[in-house]
């Protein structure tokens, strides 16, 4: 029944594009593919599954898989790319992409006509993934920004399960929240680097007041100003001090949110999260929900994007790219498909896939949900440039010893615009 179906598909994609696409893997020439990706044991057991069914439907193709961990694989690729023996089908992460595809010559353009393309989010195909106007590479998993809710919580302090959260309500219900009982604190966090709940929607709340693109753009202009951030910085300040935020000498230390003691014993409200790792928040229990992450009254962006956990790209050399086109479009669209890889690489990329695991009750309703918030208020600008060791770590140090009180806010933001040229004036040479 699988197979009747999926052969279906394939005639009515063939139908659809006037033959343009005709049977392209099944013609009587054997073909030989090889995918390379990394992944754990779960990973791999479905990618397997995948290919093998993929290639029952198509005997005339073998698809060889290539994978392992991720231990060396960067180096692995790139060494493999400089002599011209790479695979047909790579997985990459995004931040490998923009520099390994350099000025578009490494992979191959992803025909639309043999790939349906529509139910991944157009504004991050066009922004990240197409290179001279050739889309070039597709995300296999997508994650985005949310903030995890202890709605018991909010039932406690009376506050409403609908609130939206803008900046002024985390600091009008924080404020309430901490009168009432000072061991409780409305927003909470976990580690120390830029990647954190807090050093994130820092990052936001300057966003958000300038609107002019992503923190740092592929052409390195950043997208706040030194008053921006010190508007940001001393938001997340008077937080600590109404005690509307945790004391950072409590996130600080802990890596995970479990780690956090005041959220696994329910004396924090909001968590900055990923959709990808709702799951991490979970404590017995608790009863657990989504929201979407604060979004000032009067932004003009909201500073936050729905971005990929992986890629996967063609190879410009491979001398059968519409058969792995075709794998791709089975890989990314095929019912069955989508419910052996389910997220093992991240949420659902296409809004049909989410759909499918949802009806077949195989994705937590949380997560669909917090995708759904995502794409409602994902930013207009996305940049893997944001996301170099270099401005991150800059960006660490300097919030913390903001936070911590070492520096003022108008001191820190001043030294980080510096630090951050200074970084720039190197990566252009």
């Amino acid at each position: 029944m699988r197979n009747h179906k999926m052969m279906a598909f394939v005639l009515a994609l063939c139908v659809g594009l006037g033959g343009v696409v005709s049977a392209l893997a099944e013609a009587a020439e054997p073909v030989t593919l090889r995918f390379l990706w990394w992944g754990s044991d779960a990973r791999h057991e479905a990618t397997l599954q995948v290919i093998n069914d993929y290639m029952a439907l198509h005997p005339n193709v073998k698809i060889e898989a290539m994978y392992g961990t991720d231990d060396g694989y960067y180096e692995k690729l790139t060494t493999m790319l400089a002599s011209g023996t790479e695979p047909d089908i790579i997985q990459m992460i995004a931040e490998w992409f923009v520099p390994l595809a350099g000025n578009g010559g490494i992979f191959a353009d992803l025909d639309k006509r043999i790939i349906d393309t529509s139910g991944f989010e157009q504004n991050y195909l066009g922004s990240v993934c197409t290179v001279n106007d050739e889309l070039q590479a597709l995300p296999t998993g997508m994650g985005g920004q949310i903030l995890a809710v202890n709605t018991d919580f909010m039932a406690r302090f009376g506050i409403p399960a609908d609130t939206v959260w803008t900046w002024n309500a985390i600091e009008e219900w924080g404020k309430k929240v901490h009168e009432q009982d000072p061991e409780a604190y409305l927003l909470g966090g976990f580690g120390g680097d830029d990647s954190t709940p807090v050093g994130i929607m820092l990052k936001f709340f300057a966003l958000q007041r300038n609107g002019s693109g992503p923190w740092v753009s592929d052409d390195y202009q950043l997208g706040f100003t030194v008053e921006d951030l010190t508007a940001a910085y001393e938001y997340f300040v008077r937080l600590l001090d109404e005690g509307v935020m945790q004391p950072v000498d409590e996130t600080v230390t802990a890596m995970t949110a479990l780690e956090n003691t005041r959220w696994v014993e329910g004396n924090v409200g909001l968590m900055h999260a990923m959709t990808t790792t709702i799951y991490a928040f979970e404590v017995e229990g608790m009863n657990l929900d989504v929201a979407a992450c604060p979004v000032a009254e009067d932004a003009k962006d909201s500073g936050f994007s729905v971005t990929p956990t992986q890629m996967l790209a063609v190879s410009r050399r491979c001398e059968h790219p519409e058969v792995a086109m075709d794998f791709l479009n089975y890989f990314y669209n095929a019912p069955e498909a989508i419910a052996v890889l389910q997220a093992v690489r991240g949420s659902q990329p296409t809004t049909n896939g989410t759909q499918v695991l949802v009806e077949a009750g195989l994705v937590d309703q949380r997560n669909a949900k917090a995708m759904d918030l995502c794409y409602a208020t994902s930013s207009r600008y996305t940049s893997l440039v944001s996301a170099m060791t270099e401005f991150s770590v800059a960006y660490a140090d300097i919030t913390n010893s903001v936070l911590f009180k070492e520096m003022t806010p108008a001191q820190g933001a001043q030294q980080l615009v510096d630090e951050y040229m200074a970084i720039i004036a190197d990566l252009r040479k």
